[in-house]
């Protein structure tokens, strides 16, 4: 990762066994990252059932589906790329 620059990484949580596991792996990402704003969206089942899990995670947001997805990673790239240029 630290090779390229990314703009969003997406991660999902389908039980909460993971929780901590999954907040060392965004933790990572932003350490290791070229783009210290990479936006970060989290989802899966277990988002959906605990949306605020997504701020307690330390992601940028969380969406309930593909497409709602699609729609929150293009509104935290733009300030991303604004910021980049």
């Amino acid at each position: 990762m630290a090779q390229e620059w990314i703009g969003i990484v997406g991660f999902s949580l389908s039980t909460d066994d993971y929780i901590q596991s999954l907040a060392a792996s965004i933790k990572a990402v932003r350490r290791m990252s070229m783009n210290k704003s990479v936006g970060i969206i989290v989802g899966g089942p277990a988002l959906v059932k605990r949306p605020a899990l997504a701020v307690e995670l330390g992601a940028d947001g969380t969406a309930a589906n593909a497409p709602a997805a699609v729609i929150l990673a293009k509104k935290l790239l733009v300030p991303i790329l604004l910021q980049a240029n």
